[in-house]
């Protein structure tokens, strides 16, 4: 009789664990539903999310919500920095769409990296955890969450190449490209790039930077469909690469898109090179660095490593030792300043016109050119001012290749009310001066008088140019923000080995110029 009674007490023990497991499966259903971290836990019992995956996963999430939002609420743009091997792809790339797509089954997302092989594994990934048995746990037919009025959430069989694949009886479907592949035609919510560059010597190439911009300006960018957000995934080779050129756009236009960054170096940087306000981390996003107001997002102290189970303090100080100039860009998203031989780009201060002080006298070094072609020089002209500490400022670069219509812009610029008060000098040497003979026929010197006067210098361009290098080197340049910096500084980081000079012959002798003149009252100017 009582083994009966214990058989039949096994029996209902048995039935409760049965019960209780049933319900944390549940329980965990329901959160890898709503969390992406819980998600990918759940799906990947190997999954193992440290604090910075949560910190990331809780940004992806923001995405989803801006997206299920219909664009009310959540991020529609976000940059995420961090070192190789720490996850990022995994969860950005391959399971937060597979999370996103069961979330919100009518969703149509392009992914692409710098090589169509590469997207093509992310997209398979995608796919077949999309058919996994516990991802249909959470999505799928038999999952305790689905409701009538709610499709499963299940691969079309008749549509599931690696490029491109759709969701069975939904809108939802999912494209991958390479940078410069066929998306055109496609439309997306969600738009992901998982490094646009494949290394250093890709992001190191201009013409291949330049390239990957167009492509995303005038390709990928106008395949959003809204609402709509945008993720890239990015490692800051250079400080004019993708996400540079995107974040310094943010801060130099109204109408730049406006991002949201997540920047985790492997190791936390010492306190003071965090920007302590806006105004100083805008400074340094416009010369192509993002560092977080403050300090590290994760609250790091300086020295403290990422994900030190993986990577401790020892290991990464014997990876620095390996990779010797790869460390700053790959691992701490550092990209370093571009270094010439006479000028480095470190030497030149992007900043906001409002940061230049009032009452200064400005001194416009005209340079005019002889050729009209593309490879020919460029007819330049540059106001520069110095102030009373000896600081230099540099604004609104005129940059014409064609003499006539140079002329014609100069004339504008001397008779608009922002270059009132400036004082003008013109290069005159053999063609040159012709051509300043020929500009002061011009009608306008008949009513305006206008403060010009000639320069013929008679050093090379390199000794003309030492004195803008001390100033350089003194930290003491500074260019008034706008579209010209840019091509100004490559100029310059090219100097004096570079196909032009024209730009860095003008700020030269516009700093001679204004160094001669200070404390001049700026008398005895041409007029006709």
């Amino acid at each position: 009789m009582k083994a009966l009674e214990w058989g039949a007490g096994m029996g209902d023990d048995l039935l409760t664990r049965v019960q209780l497991e049933r319900q944390e499966r549940e329980i965990q259903i329901a959160k890898a539903n709503k969390r992406l971290v819980d998600f990918c836990e759940y799906v990947d019992r190997h999954y193992h999310a440290e604090l910075h995956h949560r910190l990331v996963a809780d940004k992806l999430e923001q995405v989803a919500l801006y997206l299920g939002s219909g664009g009310q609420e959540g991020i529609n743009r976000l940059m995420i920095f961090m070192p190789p091997r720490e996850g990022k792809s995994e969860l950005v790339s391959r399971k937060f769409p597979a999370w996103a797509m069961g979330r919100l089954p009518n969703l149509k997302v392009i992914q692409c990296s710098y090589g169509a092989d590469l997207a093509y594994e992310d997209s398979a990934a995608v796919r077949d955890l999309i058919r996994d048995g516990r991802y249909q746990d959470i999505f799928g037919a038999h999952s305790p969450l689905i409701e009538e009025d709610m499709p499963p959430v299940m691969v079309d069989a008749n549509a599931a190449a690696k490029s491109a694949w759709r969701l069975d009886g939904t809108r939802g479907q999912y494209v991958a490209a390479g940078i410069g592949g066929a998306i055109t035609g496609k439309g997306a919510n969600l738009a992901i790039i998982d490094d646009p560059y494949k290394n250093r010597e890709e992001a190191d190439s201009e013409a291949n930077r330049k390239r990957i911009e167009r492509w995303y300006r005038s390709t990928f960018r106008t395949r959003l469909e809204e609402p709509g957000a945008i993720i890239i995934v990015h490692t800051r080779w250079h400080r004019e690469d993708l996400a540079g050129s995107l974040l310094a756009d943010s801060v130099r236009s109204a109408y730049g898109d406006r991002w949201e960054v997540v920047m985790l170096p492997a190791v936390a940087l010492p306190d003071g090179d965090y920007p302590k306000n806006e105004m100083e981390q805008v400074k340094l996003i416009s010369s192509g660095i993002y560092l977080p107001v403050g300090g590290d997002i994760l609250g790091r102290k300086a020295g403290e490593a990422l994900n030190p189970k993986r990577m401790d303090s020892e290991k990464l100080e014997k990876t620095k030792h390996d990779v010797q100039d790869e460390w700053l860009p790959l691992y701490q998203q550092l990209p370093e300043e571009a270094k010439g031989e006479f000028f480095s780009e470190g030497m030149f201060d992007i900043i906001p016109e409002r940061m230049v002080p009032e009452g200064l006298a400005w001194y416009g070094y005209i340079d005019p050119a002889v050729g009209k072609t593309e490879r020919a020089d460029w007819n330049t002209v540059l106001p520069t001012a110095v102030d009373e500490k000896g600081n230099v400022y540099y604004r609104d670069m005129l940059r014409t290749h064609e003499l006539e219509a140079f002329l014609d812009d100069l004339e504008m610029v001397m008779q608009s009310e922002k270059e009132r008060n400036t004082h003008w000098r013109f290069e005159s040497v053999a063609f040159q001066s012709y051509v300043l003979g020929e500009f002061l026929k011009r009608p306008f010197f008949s009513t305006h008088f206008i403060d010009i006067d000639e320069s013929k210098p008679e050093k090379d361009k390199v000794a003309r140019a030492r004195p803008m290098r001390l100033k350089g080197l003194q930290h003491q340049l500074f260019l008034v923000e706008g579209a010209w910096n840019k091509d100004f500084i490559a100029e310059a980081v090219r100097f004096p080995r570079g196909k032009h000079d024209d730009q860095v012959d003008t700020a030269s002798g516009g700093l001679q110029t204004a160094l001669e003149n200070a404390g001049d009252s700026g008398n005895g100017g041409i007029h006709a």
